[in-house]
């Protein structure tokens, strides 16, 4: 068995870099035709980029696979929080990928056919201080995964979202440094932090048609750093 794309399209938020790089860059392996976001792009903060931009791809006949992977955090104690900060984090972690899977689904539908993997968190499983609005992001993307497989499942739309762990990016490196990632790695069972590659291949089956059963999921891949 192996994975395939071929004649299949693919739409990849958030793929300039990291994880979502990666995953856009195997799909492309794989045979797939991969449509790629940056916030130059694709701006899920602001309702007048999602438009635009579902504009630009209603020329596809189909979108096979949907990969919301754009994110971000802003850390913060919860009595010092701006209210302009929540704002900003629900409009691009929450609102745009709602607005996004909502348009890309009527495509999906017509065609009774789909993938769609939210990247979520494992802090919308667990926390730390100063992630409570991420956290409320991640967990509530993973509770429109839940309520969207069922309301597509009778298309053959299958959806499901995968928590990466602590991963090693450009971005990881660069703010924790050697001596971070040395301290973080100590707090995860398998006494590293996860590749891109190692997220990728998870939402790469999960995006294929080797997966025709699995739906309404979250998988955590994370080292066994919530079982701590």
């Amino acid at each position: 068995m192996e994975i395939t794309f071929k004649d299949r399209i693919a739409l990849v938020t958030g793929s300039s870099r990291g994880i979502g790089k990666q995953i856009a860059d195997d799909i492309e392996d794989c045979g797939g035709e991969v449509i790629r976001t940056n916030r130059t792009v694709l701006d899920y903060s602001s309702l007048d980029s999602i438009y635009k931009f579902i504009k630009t791809i209603k020329d596809h006949k189909s979108i096979d696979i949907l990969v919301n992977n754009i994110g971000t955090n802003i850390v913060e104690h919860i009595s010092k929080y701006p209210l302009a900060d929540f704002d900003y984090l629900i409009r691009t972690n929450l609102k745009g990928t709602f607005i996004m899977t909502k348009e890309i689904s009527k495509m999906m539908i017509r065609n009774r056919y789909g993938r769609i993997v939210n990247i979520a968190s494992i802090y919308g499983t667990v926390s730390m201080p100063s992630r409570s609005v991420y956290s409320l992001t991640k967990s509530g993307i993973i509770g429109f995964t839940r309520g969207l497989a069922l309301d597509l499942a009778e298309y053959g739309i299958l959806v499901n979202s995968v928590s990466p762990g602590i991963t090693l990016t450009d971005l990881t490196q660069n703010i924790l440094g050697d001596d971070g990632i040395r301290e973080k790695s100590k707090d995860i069972p398998l006494g590293r932090l996860a590749t891109t590659d190692e997220i990728s291949k998870v939402v790469l089956f999960l995006c294929s048609d080797l997966n025709s059963y699995i739906t309404g999921q979250d998988i955590i891949v994370d080292g066994g750093y919530v079982i701590r």
